[in-house]
């Protein structure tokens, strides 16, 4: 039985190995598939969507911004900065609300009153049409510690996490399941960066391919030789018998 234990070990960790070259060669077509979609540059209206869109893609909404509700997501980074994200509420034609990510505000202390950066009075009177990246919320990655309530009779509120689920209690269930990255030529923008759609390509994805198979390449031929060595020195002992 132990005879068979290296083999075994060796088509284990071989089988890791493809199996590793195929996901990352899934992802891979998942990003070119992504970027293909958002090369198009199709702009769609955000009455056509449903609550099930394919994302990220370009859209268009009509509306009207409410900033005496926004909503700040903590720990944002940009040029080495610390602050927060702006999602400012928008509401639709059909009295819907998404929210739509307005771009970085600093917040370089804790002991600051949080930023608040209000709207042109115009945009806010009226209904007005926008342009961004219709997306997924933010990811909560890893956790640490407890995220702290939003409060409805304090505005803005600040989040560490971006869960749905305290949102739409606050907002109430007509807060869409998705935002809008708001296009960086619209003046409500805070800086004017371009958004990421993804964070790395397709490439590297296929890279890690290549290096998950040629490890499991290595790690075959490793088995190989062994193998064969052995099977000479069975086969030497058995002659000489």
């Amino acid at each position: 039985m132990k005879i068979w234990i290296p083999h075994l070990a060796a088509v284990l960790v071989i089988t890791g190995f493809l199996a590793l070259m195929s996901w990352q060669l899934e992802r891979a077509d998942y990003k070119a598939e992504i970027l293909a979609e958002w090369n198009s540059e199709q702009v769609n209206s955000l009455t056509d969507i449903d609550n099930d869109p394919d994302l990220p893609q370009h859209i268009r909404a009509t509306g009207r911004f409410d900033d005496t509700r926004q909503v700040l997501l903590d720990n944002q980074v940009r040029d080495f900065q610390t602050g927060v994200h702006v999602f400012t509420p928008f509401v639709t034609e059909d009295e819907g609300i998404v929210l739509v990510n307005r771009g970085w505000a600093a917040w370089p202390a804790r002991d600051q009153a949080l930023p608040d950066p209000k709207l042109d009075n115009l945009m806010l009177s009226i209904q007005t049409q926008i342009q961004g990246v219709l997306n997924q919320p933010p990811g909560v990655g890893l956790r640490l510690g407890q995220a702290e309530p939003l409060q409805a009779d304090l505005w803005p509120n600040r989040m560490t996490y971006f869960d749905l689920e305290p949102l739409q209690a606050v907002f109430g269930p007509g807060l869409a399941p998705f935002i809008i990255q708001l296009s960086p030529d619209h003046p409500a923008h805070l800086t004017g960066d371009d958004w990421t759609i993804v964070t790395f390509g397709p490439e590297r994805h296929i890279g890690y391919a290549i290096t998950w198979g040629a490890m499991a390449l290595v790690v075959f031929i490793i088995w190989l030789v062994l193998s064969l060595r052995h099977t000479r020195k069975s086969k030497a002992r058995f002659d000489k018998t």
